[in-house]
């Protein structure tokens, strides 16, 4: 592969705090065509930047004295205000049997990037970083809660989630005329699909073959590289491409398809950066599939496996959906030599189950209580016990909830990261540290894929779009 040779060449250098954008630009340069040329902006404003790190994307954040202002106000003001509540376009987006509650917001878009915001409820959040991958995606943080949001420049939208420290989780949507929606996630619903008695709400699903056992020439999407095994470089960034292929169903639920997927890759990004883990999921590709959902897992991944054009040039194929009946999300496990294929339900996205199947085709697995990983014994995910609370723990994202640790946070087991509302480490590194096998394997999937074709959807609402939808531009 290309991007190994000008590793060797960069660490021919004293270059190790640029590493990551040398090796990038020079991939640029050296590439055929132009098929990298969109992950570049991202290099720029990741690579050299040590995952972990304070994110120097906070140069921008508005120095403000004032006190902080809503985000999001739950009385809209204007003579519309009740029309727009009663809406049928309120009322279909609302209709969802995974909500607590639902109701119009207005929003207001100009205070992002100051110091501080407030959530309904009077939730102060203080502005942390940008997320890699998107100059439009901002993480605010405040005592145990969170929230993601995206801004739209185009349409003046946002779209964001935000978990609270007692583990309840909001979602701002945009729906068009009718502005934005503040919508409560069952999230004890959503509890009881991560774990049942066939698995857990991130299903790992291993491969028909054991390819860890055969010649890996045989299961190739792309030339074997075992410069790349092992690595031990735990800073460089590695962009994994996502080609996002969506069912009908999924649309007819989902206002505005591209801005959800931006919200998606931020939160399963910013699950990467609070786990000091330099990987950047970029979006290479995405396009309606013909596919007819079935409301069963095992059965949707076996249609999503055989369907064509499932990579397109990506590293990775992600289908989301409607509904998958008893499970939120299915993956294959340890699928670094091209089977990094997941199927996952729209409403789980909330919970951060696209980071957890695109974990499990990494090679992590569950906590080791109920799924042992057999290609990396430290490859498990852990609980947090909370010394104020013991009935109100914390658990890690690729582990089983359980009634004494209710709240998942956007983090991967790590022994070198302390999580704050406990200041207790976040894993062990010999029984839990799933970001130690992300670091081992990340530039596995990167290389699966050469992102020479890139398919985009434009100007996608209420499940509709403007043009022909499939775009491909060779670069």
């Amino acid at each position: 592969m290309i991007y190994t040779k000008l590793q060797s060449i960069v660490n021919q250098f004293n270059m190790d705090q640029y590493k990551g954008l040398a090796i990038y630009f020079l991939f640029y340069l050296y590439s055929s065509g132009e098929s990298r040329s969109y992950l570049i902006q991202t290099a720029i404003e990741n690579g050299n930047r040590k995952a972990g790190s304070e994110n120097n994307l906070a140069f921008d954040v508005k120095d403000n004295d004032e006190e902080p202002q809503l985000l999001v106000d739950l009385n809209p003001k204007g003579a519309g205000a009740s029309l727009r509540a009663l809406s049928p376009k309120t009322s279909k987006f609302c209709d969802d049997p995974d909500l607590l509650s639902c109701q119009i917001a207005d929003i207001s878009a100009n205070i992002l990037g100051k110091k501080s915001i407030l959530l309904p409820g009077n939730i102060e959040l203080k502005f942390k970083n940008k997320v890699p991958g998107n100059d439009n995606a901002y993480n605010y943080e405040g005592a145990g809660s969170s929230l993601i949001v995206i801004y739209n420049p185009e349409s003046s939208a946002m779209s964001g989630t935000a978990t609270l420290a007692d583990g309840r989780t909001f979602v701002l949507e945009y729906i068009g005329e009718e502005g934005h929606l503040w919508k409560e996630m069952n999230i004890q619903k959503l509890n009881q699909l991560s774990y049942v008695s066939n698995g857990n709400r991130g299903e790992g699903r291993t491969p028909f073959q054991d390819f860890i056992e055969l010649p890996p020439g045989n299961i190739n999407r792309r030339e074997w590289n075992p410069l790349l095994n092992g690595t031990t470089d735990n800073t460089t960034m590695a962009f994994i491409s996502v080609k996002i292929h969506f069912t009908k169903e999924f649309a007819s639920i989902t206002s505005n398809i591209n801005d959800f997927v931006d919200k998606m890759l931020a939160i399963t990004n910013q699950g990467f950066l609070n786990s000091k883990v330099p990987i950047t999921v970029v979006m290479n590709c995405l396009e309606e599939t013909g596919l007819e959902e079935t409301g069963s897992a095992n059965s949707m991944f076996d249609k999503f496996e055989n369907s064509e054009n499932l990579y397109q040039t990506a590293d990775t194929a992600l289908l989301l959906v409607k509904n998958l009946g008893d499970l939120c999300g299915i993956a294959y496990t340890y699928a670094i030599h091209g089977n990094a294929i997941s199927v996952v339900q729209k409403s789980c996205v909330e919970t951060f189950t696209y980071g957890h199947e695109l974990a499990h085709n990494l090679g992590c697995q569950h906590n080791i209580e109920e799924t042992k990983n057999r290609n990396f014994p430290h490859g498990q995910g852990s609980f947090i016990d909370n010394p104020y609370n013991p009935s109100q723990g914390y658990h890690t994202i690729m582990t089983y909830w359980k009634n004494s640790h209710p709240i998942k946070i956007n983090s991967y087991s790590n022994p070198d990261v302390i999580y704050p509302r406990t200041n207790t480490k976040t894993g062990d590194p010999e029984k839990s540290n799933n970001a130690a096998v992300l670091l081992q394997n990340r530039f596995f999937i990167a290389s699966l894929g050469d992102e020479s074709q890139q398919c985009f959807l434009k100007n996608c609402l209420n499940g509709k779009c403007k043009d022909s939808g499939l775009q491909i531009k060779n670069w």
